[in-house]
């Protein structure tokens, strides 16, 4: 039996505390949240105020804790955490900025370490059998990618938390927010380094004075295969619309659209895996998190092909989010990933 804690009890740390009360084997022995009206979420839990409080408590003898708080938060507790022998699965993205991600790699590399990243989007059914038609081999040559997300915030959501709209705190907006599971998948598919980098972000809708972070981004990667991706990610739309990631080979494309995996060949398309969707107004944030957070716990507990996510692939997405910044700010200049 694990033992777990939950820090953090925003939107996300429902989906969490659904996900561990479906798994046998895990047990949740407390929450905590700077806000105490948050203990509502799970009043039947101790509440603790203080992560280094809680994780300073040793009646509660924790093997892991999930940490669902604002990026900037990720390192401290992560730190906190690892220096007491307590694994780690944080959500997505592993940090807010470039240097803490390659900080917390380095923590999470040491000795005796476990750490793991929340990027249930790979455990999806159609990425699952998208990445396995990939290593399958037979298409020809790849071409390009191309990874669209195309949603509808408005300056009430920033309200709602106001640390995702300041740049200090989130460490970018749209790309970090909403569009990381996409960028992430898109990498994965290219099978290859992304070697230079070209992007611009912008503010497309009036936000007020204390958003700073971007609504919409375009970005080209060009990948050591020689290979290229397109990717484009936007909270300006007029609702939210399924995520659409599409792969050209010579022979073969693939396209995920509508949680449906569709393959053309000699002018052929063919359904291939379908999703599990959702309910409710927030169907697009997939299904997969508690296969995600059943694989972290299978890992701790000795299984070595468990498909969690390490620091290390997901420092990935924030090297290439830190890449599309600065290559705004330098006029949509190329940079060396």
């Amino acid at each position: 039996m694990f033992r777990t804690a939950i820090i953090g009890l925003g939107t996300i740390a429902a989906i969490h505390l659904d996900a561990i009360r479906g798994l046998e084997g895990i047990e949740i022995v407390a929450v905590c949240d700077i806000q105490p009206e948050r203990h509502a979420l799970a009043p039947d839990l101790p509440f603790y105020r203080d992560a280094r409080e809680l994780l300073d408590d040793s009646r509660l003898a924790l093997d892991a804790i999930h940490i669902c708080l604002p990026h900037d938060a990720h390192l401290p507790v992560a730190r906190l955490a690892l220096e007491r022998g307590i694994a780690v699965f944080t959500e997505k993205p592993v940090t807010a900025t470039l240097a803490e991600a390659e900080e917390l790699v380095a923590l999470a590399e040491a000795p005796g370490a476990r750490v793991a990243v929340c990027f249930q989007n790979r455990l999806n059914p159609c990425s699952q059998a998208l990445l396995a038609a990939i290593r399958a081999g037979g298409h020809g040559r790849l071409l390009g990618l191309r990874g669209q997300v195309a949603w509808h915030r408005t300056s009430e959501y920033y309200a709602q938390a106001p640390w995702r709209g300041r740049m200090e705190r989130a460490g970018s907006g749209t790309l970090i927010n909403q569009a990381i599971h996409t960028l992430d998948l898109l990498q994965l598919a290219a099978g290859s380094e992304p070697v230079t980098i070209t992007g611009l972000v912008t503010q497309l809708q009036d936000l007020g004075p204390d958003v700073d972070v971007e609504d919409t981004a375009v970005a080209r990667i060009v990948f050591a295969n020689g290979a290229t991706g397109f990717f484009m990610s936007t909270n300006a739309n007029a609702l939210n619309e399924d995520v659409e990631l599409v792969v050209h080979f010579e022979k073969t494309r693939f396209t995920i659209r509508g949680g449906r995996l569709l393959q053309l060949s000699d002018g052929v398309e063919t359904r291939i895996a379908e999703d599990v969707r959702r309910s409710g107004a927030k169907f697009y944030y997939g299904a997969a998190h508690q296969d995600m957070i059943r694989a972290f716990y299978d890992w701790l507990g000795g299984d070595a092909a468990a498909p969690i996510v390490t620091a290390r692939e997901a420092l990935v997405t924030v090297r290439l989010i830190d890449r599309i910044l600065a290559s705004s700010r330098r006029g949509a200049a190329p940079v060396a990933y």
